[in-house]
C-alpha cells in the first residue's frame, strides 16, 4: 500500500521539479564556482583513484574555502535524496501502472536509495578528503571512487530498468 502512495503522479512531479532545481543549482553554478571553470573538475575529483591527481585538482581551484565546499556537498547530499526519492517513486507509479506492485520487481525501488547511499559516502570522504588534504589515506580516497562509480552505474541502470518495465505487459 505504502510503495502505490509512493508512486502517486503528484510525488513523482514534485521530486522530479525537486531533483532538476538541485540539479541546476548544482551542476551549473556550485560545481563552476568551486572549481573556477565549468564545474567538470568537481566530476573528475568523483572519478579519481589517485590521492595525489585529486590533491592537484583541488589544488588548481582558484579561491576554494572548506566552508564552500562543504556547502557543495550539504547540497550535494540533498539532490541525494531528492534523486533518491524522485527514482523510487517513478518507479512505484510505473510498477503501479503495469499492475506490478506485488511482483519481484518491487525490489527495484532499492535501488535508487542505494545510489543515495553511495553518494552520501562518496561526499561524506570528500569533506573528510578537503578538511585533510596531505593525510588523506589512499585506501579510504580508492573507497571514494569506487563509491562514486557505482553510483553513476546505478542510475543508468535503474533507467534501463524502467524502459524495460514500460515495454512490459501489465499483468492481470
Amino acid at each position: 500500500m505504502a510503495l502505490s502512495r509512493l508512486g502517486h503522479k503528484y510525488i513523482v512531479l514534485f521530486f522530479l521539479l525537486s531533483t532538476s532545481l538541485l540539479f541546476y543549482l548544482i551542476m551549473f553554478k556550485v560545481n563552476p564556482e568551486l572549481d573556477g571553470s565549468n564545474g567538470f573538475e568537481v566530476i573528475q575529483l568523483q572519478l579519481t583513484f589517485s590521492v595525489s591527481k585529486a590533491q592537484q585538482i583541488v589544488s588548481s581551484w582558484s579561491d576554494l574555502s572548506v566552508e564552500k565546499f562543504e556547502y557543495a556537498m550539504m547540497l550535494d547530499s540533498l539532490y541525494a535524496l531528492s534523486y533518491g526519492i524522485f527514482f523510487t517513486s517513478l518507479v512505484s507509479y510505473v510498477l503501479h501502472l503495469k499492475n506490478m506492485l506485488e511482483t519481484n520487481y518491487r525490489y527495484l525501488i532499492y535501488l535508487p536509495f542505494c545510489a543515495s547511499a553511495l553518494d552520501w559516502i562518496e561526499n561524506a570522504i570528500e569533506v573528510v578528503f578537503i578538511n585533510s588534504l596531505a593525510s588523506i589515506s589512499t585506501t579510504l580516497f580508492f573507497f571514494h571512487s569506487v563509491a562514486a562509480i557505482l553510483k553513476w552505474l546505478c542510475l543508468p541502470l535503474l533507467l534501463l530498468f524502467i524502459l524495460l518495465l514500460l515495454k512490459k505487459k501489465s499483468t492481470q
